[in-house]
């Protein structure tokens, strides 16, 4: 027990000196530095870096570079939406950033894309899954696509906000509400169609469904 007791010590010394190392001055000039002239990579890093100290101060920088392009910016989109002053106007401005509803397809046995509008609208949702009703619009188009992982992450991003709300799905956002009535009707995978019925409360005889061949 001592022994223990003297790591999460030790651990909490070390800790603490590098949380002062990354809030000097020095420090404070890279990561400034890399957001705002590194490439898209070394933005990336320091804005994963910049998200572990809530008081290092660079949330206008990261804002600056959100909202020339959020969409593709969207890594730093889970840094603002932490705080109160950056949270509402990140919300609007990636809402703004596509026009989701112009996306939307039937479901098909995809399982992956390279393409940049699905890999983005991935990393996104999976951004929002812990900011219950945020975007809510984006969390639809993810259901109303043809990528199988996409629509996947949104069915996991639904129920991540039921249990964190405590509430039902017919007091969600009437685009989530909808767009989940519409895949129940044309999804083709089982085990989604399954998560689908049970958020809407549907009884239905799946035995003889038969997955389609999945594309990678």
């Amino acid at each position: 027990q001592p022994e223990k007791e003297n790591k999460t010590e030790e651990e909490e010394y070390i800790f603490e000196k590098i949380r002062m190392l990354i809030e000097s001055k020095q420090s404070l000039n890279t990561l400034k530095k890399s957001i705002l002239q590194g490439s898209q990579e070394e933005r990336n890093l320091a804005i994963e870096v910049s998200s572990i100290d809530s008081n290092i101060p660079l949330g206008e920088e990261i804002y600056n570079i959100y909202k020339k392009d959020p969409f593709n910016n969207y890594f730093a989109f889970s840094y603002l939406l932490k705080f109160e002053e950056w949270h509402e106007k990140a919300i609007r401005l990636m809402q703004k950033s596509q026009d989701f509803k112009a996306h939307y397809e039937l479901p098909e046995p995809i399982l992956f894309s390279n393409d940049e509008y699905y890999t983005n609208l991935l990393d996104i949702i999976k951004v929002l899954k812990f900011f219950p009703f945020a975007c809510s619009d984006i969390v639809a188009a993810g259901l109303m696509t043809k990528i199988m992982s996409t629509r996947k992450e949104a069915l996991n991003t639904i129920l991540e906000w039921k249990k964190i709300s405590k509430k039902e799905i017919n007091n969600f956002p009437e685009v989530i509400v909808d767009a989940l009535k519409k895949l129940q009707k044309t999804e083709i995978i089982k085990s989604y169609k399954k998560i689908i019925n049970e958020l809407l409360n549907i009884s239905e005889d799946l035995k003889k469904y038969v997955d389609p061949k999945v594309l990678i």
